[in-house]
């Protein structure tokens, strides 16, 4: 089977949640069957990832916007869907209020983000979905000033336990600062941008912010466009 069969044969339906696997009817919406051109985009932004986190033995990166609305959930299980081609155990975490990823898959009233981090075992926060090697951890049961609260360095070790990559859907960096201090305690923050909206003193802005925390990395930026990505992930904010 080509990689091109093999990524859309990944993408079928998903099995019900009572095993904890992800709802094939809560996947509709969403188009798991990428566009050839948008493909490669992805597999660039992919690659260069991994170069700039050559070396790990692991991978923990944060996905954020400057603002919300700008399509982080959207290329973040994208671009999951690319890396599980060469990475046989991805683990995508949701980490915002907005609750889009677990809205996506079908998740929603499952444990997950907010189980973790008041003690529950993590065994019983991830949910297997049916696209081999990908699994989620939802939002959970969070109320917006909670996520402020998360003890990161304490969970990323855990979510690196189940994975060999772990991509997390964070806020956006100027409505919190959970971005930054999950960045922190991770490899990095992959900032997206809408193209041709967010406009460069955003973005100025936000890099400031992820500035103020010791230890917070920016990797890089996606410019997300409406139809298609644009190549451009470690464009650098001078």
């Amino acid at each position: 089977m080509s990689d091109s069969n093999d990524s859309a044969a990944k993408a079928q339906g998903l099995a019900k949640p009572a095993t904890k696997r992800l709802k094939a009817s809560s996947l509709g919406r969403f188009p798991f069957v990428i566009p050839e051109q948008m493909t490669g985009d992805l597999l660039v932004i992919r690659d260069r990832l991994f170069l700039e986190l050559d070396g790990n033995d692991s991978i923990a990166a944060g996905f954020a916007s400057s603002t919300n609305g700008e399509g982080t959930t959207t290329v973040l299980l994208k671009l999951a869907l690319v890396t599980v081609r060469i990475r046989s155990r991805i683990l995508l975490v949701d980490a915002s209020p907005e609750m889009s990823l677990t809205k996506m898959v079908g998740l929603t009233g499952r444990p997950g983000l907010a189980e973790l981090a008041a003690g529950e075992a993590i065994g019983e926060v991830v949910h297997t979905s049916d696209v081999k090697g990908l699994s989620v951890v939802p939002a959970g049961n969070f109320k917006d000033t909670e996520l402020s609260n998360v003890d990161w360095p304490l969970l990323m070790p855990k979510l690196r336990e189940r994975a060999e990559v772990v991509f997390l859907d964070m806020p956006p960096i100027l409505t919190s600062t959970a971005a930054a201090r999950a960045s922190a305690a991770g490899d990095g923050l992959v900032m997206v941008v809408a193209a041709h909206r967010t406009r460069r003193e955003v973005l100025q802005r936000a890099k400031q912010e992820l500035q103020h925390y010791d230890g917070a990395k920016l990797l890089g930026t996606v410019l997300n466009g409406r139809e298609y990505f644009i190549p451009g992930f470690l464009y650098r904010l001078g």
